[in-house]
């Protein structure tokens, strides 16, 4: 029996041959044929400026108010004067690799890589899905290169120092209460005194104060498992308790503006506490808000503390920041006593040729 062959009409569907004129074009550029845009695309009517305007107005409902005056910051004061004029369409690979590597000129490589991932990066893959531009000029550019950042623990010495600095001042309970807590500046300027239970020794950490463009605020911590309980040693729970009698009576806040019942701002602390380093004599690479954290886990650790606690106390998510940034292996004491054990079984062991000794069992 025969069987009539029906001839099957050739479909076209306007998506898949749009995507395959992309890829096509995308082939172009990679292969160095092409290197502008054609007319058609919509990005040629668009500056990359106008649209990363409209992105970060969008990004704005999607992230946190901090890290949002964080992306504006490094936008208006870098990116935006960089590509005042040129099109959305037209901006290549090359302009961005030649744009990074004039900023780390100026800038830390992880604020390099946060312009490059967070900002352009992402502007630019959402340009490229919604078929603004002909292809992603971020695929395949050369990654950030740079230091891993590390914060420096305190001496014993620069922490009796700073102790000591620090005594002048209403709110000298706060160099006290970061180094014996690990707690972040913002987490601890936004603690109240309804936070500290003495009969735990606890403190209940749940917000931030930072401060943004239009002024400080309160917002909520930075991840989940920052909002914790901070168990604290006996001596600061009773320094907390003696400083509330006298210095914090009547006030909302632990770390309070002295005149009004106000948590103290953000810079205005900084600032007080760059005073107290300078008076200590403290290095300024040790100035920043993050060394004090970085002595708590590092004394924490050398103690012997496991790294789950190290952990919950000072709010990581996993151990891998702890480890990288906030942990400063002071190996040098730690070498020297296991030297010294090795000494003890092997001193009477080897001995120069010549050397008639007695070996002990």
């Amino acid at each position: 029996m025969e069987h009539d062959i029906v001839p099957i009409p050739l479909v076209t569907n306007p998506e898949v041959t749009q995507q395959l004129a992309i890829l096509s074009q995308q082939m172009l550029v990679l292969s160095g044929q092409l290197t502008k845009s054609t007319p058609h695309m919509p990005g040629r009517n668009i500056f990359l400026t106008e649209w990363l305007d409209s992105w970060l107005t969008r990004k704005k409902q999607l992230v946190g108010p901090k890290t949002w005056a964080d992306y504006e910051c490094l936008y208006r004061n870098h990116v935006q004067p960089a590509f005042r004029n040129v099109l959305l369409a037209d901006i290549t690979a090359q302009q961005l690799e030649d744009f990074y590597s004039k900023l780390l000129a100026v800038l830390a490589p992880s604020t390099v890589n946060k312009i490059k991932a967070s900002i352009l990066g992402n502007a630019l893959r959402k340009a490229y899905a919604q078929r603004l531009i002909a292809y992603d000029p971020t695929i395949g550019l050369d990654p950030v290169r740079g230091e891993d950042k590390h914060h420096e623990a305190y001496t014993g010495e620069e922490i009796r120092k700073l102790a000591v600095a620090s005594r002048e001042s209403h709110i000298w309970i706060a160099f006290p209460l970061l180094i014996c807590s690990g707690l972040r500046r913002a987490e601890m300027l936004a603690l109240r005194w309804e936070d500290f239970n003495p009969e735990r020794r606890t403190l209940h950490v749940t917000r931030d104060y930072i401060s943004l463009g239009s002024g400080s605020q309160f917002v909520d911590t930075k991840t989940k498992s920052s909002r914790r309980l901070v168990v604290i040693p006996q001596s600061l729970s009773n320094l907390l308790e003696s400083y509330h009698a006298t210095s914090g009576q009547g006030k909302t806040y632990i770390i309070s503006q002295h005149q009004q019942d106000k948590p103290v701002e953000p810079h205005n602390f900084s600032r007080s506490f760059r005073r107290w380093c300078a008076k200590a004599g403290i290095p300024q690479d040790k100035w920043g808000g993050h060394c004090t954290r970085a002595t708590y886990c590092t004394l924490a650790s050398e103690l012997g503390c496991s790294l789950e606690g190290i952990r919950l106390q000072a709010g990581h998510a996993d151990y891998r920041t702890l480890l990288k940034v906030y942990i400063h292996e002071r190996t040098e004491e730690k070498q020297y006593s296991v030297a010294e054990a090795m000494e003890k079984f092997f001193a009477s062991l080897f001995y120069p040729p010549g050397e008639d000794r007695e070996v002990s069992n």
